[in-house]
């Protein structure tokens, strides 16, 4: 019997089959050799069967012989294998959103030609610059709003009040050492009108005695005379009538200065000296403070006309040498 060969291709993996027509043991050989050893074979093969054709072309056989050596061929099933997930392509838009309606996009598989679908969110509004349809004021809110281009849609938004724009304060009434003030402004928008109290002025030391200086000097330029000892005499004898005006106390913090005596109205003999002191400075003289901080009377000591003498502002004395209460 003649072996006849049948090659074929696999159209899924490339593999070169090789089929004989008889059902030999050699079948299962060829159907699962690679390419590369079936190649050899097939060589081998070829030529065999080139020496089976030339036999067969030579040989004198009959129809019957022809007929009753025709080969047996064995039938193998091929196997397939079925792609069990979806290979899809990229994303395609079908319906582009806007910011009313959704929109969607597509896939397809390239294995089976399936198609999934997924949903594309809505879009942002696309709004215009804002307008003002009520301007804010000093005291209320305004209102704003825009338009959305493609929906028509309105969006409202609210504006600040935008406050007074007051000017500078103006002192309507000044305020003392005793009683408050008043200061307003305006807006200049609306015309709103604010005011406040001023709180009553807090004194200082050196405002105290700032006060006190003002008085001193008064009574320095009012003083006439021909020698010191009359111009010190006339000082001494002011300040006593200012201490004499006042409330004899020890007891305070202004008691015991010349803002007690000249502004406060209360004094004591530490407290006349130093008034008295404070307008023989405004006068141009020098002086010392007898029994300063002592309990114990005190007055002035000044030079006058050349000669030391004292000046006593409690009692108005003044005089050469040394003070009567000294002696």
């Amino acid at each position: 019997m003649k072996k006849v060969f049948v090659m074929f291709l696999c159209a899924l993996c490339g593999v070169m089959l090789v089929s004989c027509g008889r059902a030999a043991e050699s079948d299962t050989e060829n159907v699962t050799k690679p390419a590369a050893e079936i190649s050899e074979t097939t060589a081998e093969t070829s030529e065999a069967a080139t020496t089976s054709v030339t036999d067969v072309t030579t040989a004198e056989v009959t129809t019957a012989e022809i007929t009753t050596t025709t080969p047996q061929t064995t039938t193998r099933p091929i196997t397939t294998t079925k792609h069990t997930q979806h290979v899809f392509a990229e994303w395609k838009t079908v319906k582009e959103p806007d910011c009313v309606n959704k929109g969607s996009k597509e896939r397809e598989c390239l294995m089976c030609g399936y198609k999934e679908t997924q949903e594309l969110p809505l879009k942002e509004h696309t709004f215009g610059e804002w307008a003002v349809t009520k301007a804010a004021s000093c005291t209320e809110s305004g209102v704003k709003t825009r338009k959305c281009s493609v929906c028509g849609k309105t969006e409202e938004a609210g504006i600040d009040a935008v406050g007074h724009k007051f000017g500078d304060w103006q002192t309507t009434k000044a305020a003392t050492y005793e009683t408050t003030g008043e200061r307003v402004r305006k807006c200049g928008v609306c015309g709103y009108s604010q005011s406040e109290v001023i709180p009553v002025k807090v004194l200082t030391d050196a405002d105290k005695l700032a006060m006190a200086r003002e008085v001193a000097q008064e009574i320095a330029d009012s003083i006439e005379g021909d020698t010191d000892l009359e111009k010190v005499s006339q000082a001494a004898a002011i300040v006593a009538w200012y201490s004499s005006q006042c409330n004899y106390t020890m007891e305070g913090k202004d008691y015991a200065t010349a803002y007690g005596v000249f502004i406060k109205g209360e004094y004591s003999c530490a407290g006349s000296t130093r008034a008295l002191g404070l307008v023989l400075e405004c006068m141009g003289y020098k002086w010392q403070h007898a029994n300063e901080n002592q309990y114990t009377h005190q007055w002035c000591i000044v030079t006058m006309d050349g000669q030391e003498g004292y000046a006593d502002g409690q009692v108005g004395w003044a005089g050469y040498g040394k003070h009567p209460v000294a002696e």
